[in-house]
């Protein structure tokens, strides 16, 4: 049952990985500019867009603002 769970995790987390790339290119924003408004590190968010990181609830958390 966990490499069913894993596998829809990876798949929830590509998802979230292309509307945060899609919406943050829709907004005409940089990666730069995205991390500076949240106070995020850019690496972070090129490392989600890239689904190359998990990210955490906490990180979700600035696209709620």
């Amino acid at each position: 049952m966990q490499h069913l769970n894993t596998k829809k995790s990876k798949i929830i987390f590509e998802i979230l990985s292309k509307i945060l790339k899609e919406e943050r290119q829709k907004q005409g924003k940089s990666i730069r500019l995205l991390a500076d408004e949240y106070d995020l590190q850019n690496s972070l968010i090129c490392r989600l867009e890239n689904c190359k990181n998990e990210p955490k609830l906490i990180s979700l958390s600035f696209a709620s603002r």
